[in-house]
């Protein structure tokens, strides 16, 4: 089984389907299972031997699982386009400014960057998956942070845009994880060895 705690954009989802299709040649007769769950519940799973692989953030270290990076990129923050800072330059949109305006936020403990980040807004609202939060984001009562990817045919077309690329940002990694000694580790090998040949660059 493989759980992810986030939604995949378009690329990782194909590099995703490149590892599936990869498992079910070299191991056809597996029941492969994915799906999605919270942070928390993936990591359970994987502690007792629910999961063999979980792709999520790693915002703190459990003792007993291996983390493994394989994507980073900027999370930014943006609004809608009705929004009333969509047509503001971002010299127009002042720190108070984004102080007063309704923001969503993961409602999770993030790393020590995002919290930063965060610290700067008015969160007024919780929205951990990121389809979620875009949804909430769209209505253009808030802002929030997303990654470009995630966003980035909206921001074509028009629909939506970053606000102060240079200075409102923070890291996200997503990871690889799986169990230190798990009870089916030729499964957990498998996998593993395929993620990293599809992942790495």
């Amino acid at each position: 089984m493989i759980l992810c705690a986030d939604q995949l954009d378009n690329a990782k989802q194909t590099k995703l389907a490149e590892v599936i299709q990869k498992v079910h040649e070299l191991s056809p007769n597996l029941n492969l299972v994915l799906d999605g769950d919270s942070i928390s519940d993936v990591e359970r799973a994987l502690l007792k031997d629910k999961a063999h692989i979980g792709l999520m953030p790693r915002y703190q270290q459990i003792e007993g699982l291996n983390y493994k990076e394989v994507f980073s990129e900027k999370i930014y923050l943006c609004c809608s386009h009705q929004h009333p800072f969509f047509n503001k330059t971002d010299n127009e949109i002042t720190e108070q400014d984004l102080a007063s305006a309704d923001a969503v936020h993961p409602s999770i403990d993030i790393d020590l960057e995002g919290r930063t980040q965060l610290k700067k807004l008015n969160l007024s609202a919780k929205a951990y998956q990121f389809d979620t939060r875009k949804a909430m984001i769209m209505s253009g009562c808030y802002i929030g942070y997303l990654p470009q990817s995630f966003i980035q045919q909206d921001l074509n077309l028009g629909l939506m845009r970053i606000i102060k690329p240079s200075q409102c940002f923070y890291p996200f990694s997503l990871f690889m994880v799986s169990k230190k000694n798990p009870r089916d580790n030729r499964k957990v090998e498998l996998i593993t060895n395929i993620f990293n040949q599809v992942f790495d660059p």
